[in-house]
């Protein structure tokens, strides 16, 4: 999975790797996804490495 998001956040087509993830945390009844989706994608792409390379970082040190 890691690799998939990394991959997926490094491309240009990160804002489709960014709607999956959505897709997985939402379901699609939830009233938030609309906003979440906004917000997700207000986001620089640039940050979104950043997070998911900070958190992949801790799970490792976590044993997670």
């Amino acid at each position: 999975m890691k690799a998939n998001v990394r991959e997926g956040l490094r491309s240009p087509a990160y804002k489709d790797a960014l709607c999956g993830l959505i897709n997985q945390i939402c379901l699609p009844s939830d009233r938030c996804k609309t906003y979440a989706k906004e917000s997700f994608l207000a986001v620089p792409q640039q940050q979104w490495i950043a997070h998911f390379e900070t958190m992949f970082a801790w799970n490792d040190k976590a044993g997670l």
